[in-house]
C-alpha cells in the first residue's frame, strides 16, 4: 500500500458514538464494514502473531526431539518402521519372551532415570545426575535384536514431552553413506553431520555392530575410517543412553575395534546385557514375514 493510498483509506475511517464494552473507547467505521474497536483489533493481531510464533516454535522443537527418530534414523530393513513391542510376539516360556520382557524393562528404566534426573534439577539438588546406562543385545542374525532396540526407542518416544530425542543408526549403512558423501556432494549424511546427530540424541541405537567388517574393504584405510567414526561417537556419548546390537562376542569386538573402543562402548552395561543363546527357541523371524512371532 502506497503512502497516498494509506492516507486515502485512513480518511474514510470515522468514529461513531457507540463504545467498546471492553475498552470504553468509541468504535470506528470503515466504509460498509461492521463497527470495530481499534484496541480490540490490535489485541487480536498480537494474539494471532503470538499463536503463529508458538506454532513455529513447536514445529521446530518437535523436529529436534520427537521427530528425530523418524526423520534422521538410518537403516535399510523396512520392517523396522513398524517394529514395536506389540508385534514382537513371543511364545510363553521361550528365550524370545525373556528378551521382550528384558527390553520392556530397559525402556522403563531409561524413562525412570530420566524422571529422577529431571526431578533433581527442578529441586536444585547438588548431587550429580545419574548417567544413563548401555543396553546390549547380543546373538545370532535374525533373532530380533534390532526389532527390540527400535521398540525401546519407540516406547520412549511415546512419552516424549519434546525434551529429548531418540535415534537409530545401522552402523553398516551409516558408514556406507558417510563414505558416499566423500564423492557425492548431494549426500546429506556427511561424517560431521552423522557424528553430530549421534551426539545430540539422548537415546541412541548403534545397530549391528560388526556387520560393516564384512561389507567394506578390510585394508588399513577402511579400518582407520571405522575407528575414527566410532571414536567420535562413543567419546561424545559418555553418560548418555546407548543401545547396542551385535552378532559378535566380547573377544571379537576387542580384536576388531581395540580395547579402548570396547571399554567405552560397554561402560555402564553391567546388568543390562541380553545374550540370545538358543537359536532353536528364537528362529530367524525375517523368514516369517518380518513380524516377530516365535
Amino acid at each position: 500500500m502506497t503512502g497516498t493510498n494509506y492516507f486515502e483509506y485512513l480518511s474514510q475511517v470515522h468514529e461513531i458514538d457507540e463504545r467498546c464494552e471492553i475498552h470504553g473507547t468509541r468504535l470506528k467505521v470503515f466504509k460498509d464494514f461492521e463497527p470495530f474497536c481499534l484496541a480490540c483489533r490490535e489485541e487480536r493481531i498480537r494474539e494471532e502473531e503470538q499463536k503463529r510464533f508458538e506454532q513455529a516454535f513447536d514445529r521446530k522443537k518437535r523436529r529436534t526431539t520427537q521427530e528425530v527418530l523418524l526423520k534422521d534414523s538410518v537403516y535399510t530393513d523396512s520392517t523396522l518402521q513398524s517394529a514395536c513391542f506389540e508385534n514382537y510376539h513371543a511364545k510363553p516360556g521361550t528365550e524370545a519372551e525373556q528378551a521382550k520382557e528384558f527390553a520392556i524393562n530397559q525402556a522403563r528404566e531409561y524413562y525412570r532415570l530420566r524422571l529422577e534426573n529431571n526431578k533433581s534439577i527442578e529441586q536444585e539438588q547438588e548431587e550429580e545426575q545419574q548417567p544413563a546406562f548401555t543396553t546390549v543385545f547380543s546373538g545370532p542374525v535374525g533373532v530380533g535384536k534390532s526389532h527390540l532396540a527400535m521398540s525401546i526407542l519407540k516406547k520412549l518416544n511415546e512419552y516424549n514431552d519434546l525434551s529429548y530425542s531418540c535415534l537409530f543408526f545401522s552402523l553398516d549403512q551409516l558408514l556406507r553413506r558417510i563414505r558416499n558423501s566423500y564423492d557425492d556432494e548431494s549426500e546429506y549424511l556427511t561424517e560431521a553431520r552423522a557424528v553430530q546427530l549421534a551426539l545430540d540424541a539422548d537415546y541412541f541405537v548403534l545397530d549391528d555392530l560388526g556387520a560393516e567388517v564384512g561389507s567394506i574393504e578390510t585394508n588399513k584405510r577402511a579400518t582407520d575410517f571405522m575407528i575414527r567414526v566410532l571414536n567420535a561417537i562413543v567419546d561424545g556419548r559418555q553418560g548418555k543412553g546407548l543401545i547396542i546390537t551385535t552378532n559378535l562376542t566380547n573377544l571379537q569386538i576387542q580384536a576388531i575395534y581395540g580395547h579402548r573402543i570396547y571399554s567405552r562402548l560397554f561402560a555402564n552395561s553391567k546388568n543390562h546385557l541380553f545374550i540370545f543363546n538358543d537359536e532353536r527357541q528364537t528362529p530367524d523371524y525375517r523368514l516369517m514375514g518380518g513380524e516377530k512371532n516365535v
